[in-house]
C-alpha cells in the first residue's frame, strides 16, 4: 500500500540516518494515523518507525512518509 525509497541525504539529521528507509503511505489507504509507536513489516522483516511526516492539503492529510529502521 505503499512505496519503499531509500533516505535521500537532505533528509539526513540526528534522528534519521542514510541507512534507514522511507515509506510514502496515501492516507486514504490506512484507517488510522501513524505514530512512532508502530511497527512496519515489508517483505517478511519488522521496521520500527522513526519519524513520520504528514503532507496535508486543506488541514487533511494526504500522505505520510514514515522513516523506517
Amino acid at each position: 500500500k505503499g512505496v519503499l525509497d531509500e533516505v535521500s541525504k537532505s533528509e539526513v539529521n540526528d534522528l534519521i540516518s542514510q541507512q534507514d528507509k522511507k515509506i510514502t503511505i496515501a492516507a486514504k489507504d490506512i484507517t488510522f494515523t501513524p505514530t512512532n509507536k508502530d511497527r512496519i513489516v515489508i517483505a517478511g522483516i519488522e521496521y520500527k518507525v522513526i519519524a513520520i511526516n504528514t503532507n496535508e492539503l486543506d488541514n487533511n492529510a494526504v500522505t505520510f512518509d514514515i522513516f523506517l529502521r
